[in-house]
């Protein structure tokens, strides 16, 4: 694992690796309200069903229906994730439905993950982890505490680097 992006590139990129039936209305919302709030920062979406230019499409059409400059965001099909979670600073977790793989690579190779303590069990996932691993300062308990800590992790960006080592 290499050094935060954040230090090489002067903005943070965010990242989200999971399935898009995940995806839905409210994680877009809030998405939308974290890179309005850092407008420097980016966004990469990188799944398998990307690699399908109508899902590109689809994607990208709901990020910018919430004002989200598309101009920002990749949306991709990496071959290799280790290697594309070098590109990622901090890894967005889905909700209610809380990634499962994402959420362990993410950990796996030092990115940081911030998630929502949703509902069912499913949303959990994300929190069960970073609790466990003594991280649940990265678990947020609503979308306007997960907009708050994005904002704080965002602005220490040496911290960030720490953590990722």
């Amino acid at each position: 694992m290499g050094p935060a992006p954040c230090l090489r590139h002067g903005y943070v990129t965010f990242g989200y690796f999971g399935r898009t039936e995940r995806l839905n209305h409210r994680v877009f919302r809030l998405w939308a309200r974290i890179l309005a709030a850092l407008p420097e920062s980016r966004l990469i979406l990188d799944f398998w069903s990307y690699r399908d230019p109508g899902t590109r499409d689809y994607f990208a059409r709901l990020l910018q229906e919430y004002g989200v400059d598309i101009g920002r965001v990749t949306l991709r099909h990496s071959e290799n994730v280790w290697q594309a979670l070098n590109e990622i600073d901090v890894m967005l977790d889905s909700f209610p439905h809380s990634g499962g793989t994402m959420v362990h690579d993410s950990i796996w190779m030092g990115v940081p993950l911030l998630t929502l303590a949703s509902r069912p069990p499913l949303g959990r996932i994300g929190t069960s982890i970073l609790t466990n691993l003594g991280l649940a300062d990265w678990v947020a308990e609503s979308e306007d505490d997960l907009l708050a800590k994005t904002l704080a992790i965002s602005r220490d960006r040496n911290g960030m680097a720490e953590l990722r080592r």
